[in-house]
């Protein structure tokens, strides 16, 4: 994943109506009958108007909301929780235009209040004003600095821009507010190269690896005595004991959790997981002993779903020391770099373990489903001809990303998931083929562009590879905007299947041109805007039920 274009997505999922809410939602004890009988008896009361309109547009009834605020507001042009109310319907209903008049009154009528400043930004960007956008941001964060939606929103202007320095503003900012959030240093070091401050760059990247949760785990040595004593019983009391006095350690709870697991009481072993996760929900180990834990259990399809969330934070780390490489290399650090990059080589395999795991036991799931249904419908029902050794159902995923690729050469994330499973059987070659085909496709593809460069690093061809990680850090600013105006776009879905529409139209394409809609959707995972792993797992759901088509 590129942390630039993820990004550009941060702060996009906020919603006008849940940022504006506190100034016109109260709860009310009248139901919407109750509240129009009020309106019918006291017609001139303006107050009246607002809490049907408010009740409507609590319920997405957006024109008669919009009718009843409007009134509201005819009746009390400065009554500013109806205007914003008023602004909350139409940005809902796809017209930020309208919400920006009525917002405009509002900040005319109670200035300085840093949600309202924050939501004529968010309007300006919609409207594709990012220069007054960018104002508005600023305004907001000197009303209230740790107002985190406007930090974000003006770092991601500013990037669009080419502003990076302001950008590193906000982010050295958010830094100071949540010092122990890897991902926001990690950006600062893409930041950093961006703006060719290389020695910041290595040290953001550095710190972010040296904070991994993996990395300051402790092991509690009476624990470990009791465990190699046989002791489980004892070892767990003790960490039990350990977590009363030192709730806010994630791993003394994996470490219980994996005790749990060894006395085989899987209730008890994925509470401890899940409460570390809740203290720490980055932390790798915690995820892979999730899914191992429902493997262990039979739960195929959580353990997959999980360990494909484990891939993704893997990758993360991959990313982050393929960064400290890249940035060591432009600040003449060439030794240095060498070694991050031969780092990254080590623990790229985890990567294509979990993957091909979940590509395993995604097809057990789908026997397994295929087995029951025709077991409870009818005895002669056939079964898919797959067996339930690991080796051949990875032979079999394999198999069928071949044709599905063969089929379909244009999608990029399908070479990618190839190239994976590829690269896990040693076939080295082919999955630089496959690598090389994703980022072609799409050059933003950040992991398929680190995978290319490992495997040609494995196959000898160093200087190739130090060129291609170099392609992971340095997007240049066509793509950026283009990045920015999807995010934007995708904020109102109704604009956004328009827009597709018209792209499929223009494309000379079928009227569901499936490779639009999938490098979309690629693109929106890039920025963070869609669930990659959920991406990821449909996918293999929909090859397997394309394979397996009588």
């Amino acid at each position: 994943m590129s942390y630039l274009l993820e990004l550009l997505g941060r702060g996009l999922d906020n919603d006008l109506g849940d940022v504006l809410d506190r100034y016109f939602w109260s709860p009310s004890a009248q139901s919407l009958d109750q509240l129009k009988q009020r309106v019918a008896a006291h017609p001139k009361w303006p107050d009246a108007w607002c809490r049907v309109g408010v009740a409507y547009l609590r319920a997405l009834h957006l024109p008669q909301a919009i009718e009843h605020l409007s009134e509201a507001c005819r009746r009390k042009p400065d009554y500013v929780a109806a205007r914003l109310a008023l602004a909350s319907a139409h940005d809902e209903q796809g017209h930020p235009d309208r919400a920006m008049e009525h917002l405009k009154i509002a900040n005319l009528n109670s200035p300085g209040q840093v949600r309202i400043l924050f939501a004529l930004g968010y309007c300006s960007e919609k409207l594709q004003h990012p220069e007054t956008a960018a104002e508005y941001y600023r305004d907001a964060v000197q009303v209230d600095g740790s107002f985190v939606g406007a930090r974000e929103r003006l770092a991601a202007v500013a990037v669009a821009l080419g502003r990076t320095g302001e950008a590193i503003e906000q982010y050295e900012h958010l830094r100071q507010m949540w010092p122990e959030k890897t991902w926001i240093i990690a950006a600062l070091g893409q930041l950093h190269y961006r703006e060719e401050r290389f020695d910041e760059a290595v040290d953001c990247f550095e710190t972010a690896i040296a904070m991994e949760p993996e990395n300051w785990s402790l092991l509690d040595d009476q624990v470990e005595s009791l465990v190699a004593g046989g002791h489980i019983g004892q070892a767990i009391e003790r960490l039990t004991r350990l977590i009363e006095q030192q709730p806010a350690f994630p791993d003394l709870r994996v470490r219980l959790g994996d005790l749990y697991s060894h006395i085989g009481n899987d209730a008890a072993a994925m509470t401890q997981f899940g409460e570390a996760l809740d203290i720490e929900p980055d932390y790798l180990e915690a995820v892979v002993k999730t899914g191992t834990q429902h493997l262990m259990s039979g739960r195929w399809e959580e353990a997959a779903e999980t360990f494909c969330r484990a891939c993704e934070l893997n990758d993360r780390v991959l990313t982050n020391y393929v960064g400290m490489g890249v940035a060591q290399l432009a600040a003449g650090r060439t030794e240095q770099a060498a070694e991050s990059f031969e780092l990254a080589a080590t623990i790229e395999p985890n990567s294509g373990m979990l993957l091909s795991e979940m590509a395993r036991l995604q097809l057990k799931a789908a026997v397994t489903d295929e087995f029951l249904k025709g077991f409870e419908q009818d005895a002669s029902t056939p079964v898919a001809e797959i067996e339930l050794d690991n080796d051949d159902l990875l032979h079999k995923q394999i198999d069928r990303h071949k044709r599905i690729v063969d089929q379909r050469p244009g999608y990029a994330d399908l070479r990618y998931r190839y190239g994976v499973l590829l690269r896990s059987q040693g076939r080295l070659g082919e999955a630089l083929e496959q690598f090389e085909q994703a980022a072609a496709i799409n050059p933003t593809y950040v992991q398929a562009i680190i995978k290319l460069g490992i495997t040609q690093q494995e196959m000898g061809q160093v200087d190739r590879a130090v060129d291609t990680f170099r392609r992971a850090l340095e997007i240049g600013p066509e793509y950026v905007d283009v990045h920015y105006r999807l995010g934007l776009l995708y904020t109102d879905r109704r604009l956004f299947d328009q827009a597709v529409r018209h792209m499929e139209a223009a494309a000379g394409g079928e009227p569901t041109n499936a490779r639009l809609r999938a490098g979309l959707a690629l693109a929106l995972q890039n920025m963070g805007l869609m669930d990659r792993a959920a991406a990821t797992w449909r996918s293999l759901w929909q090859i397997h039920q394309e394979q397996t088509k009588p």
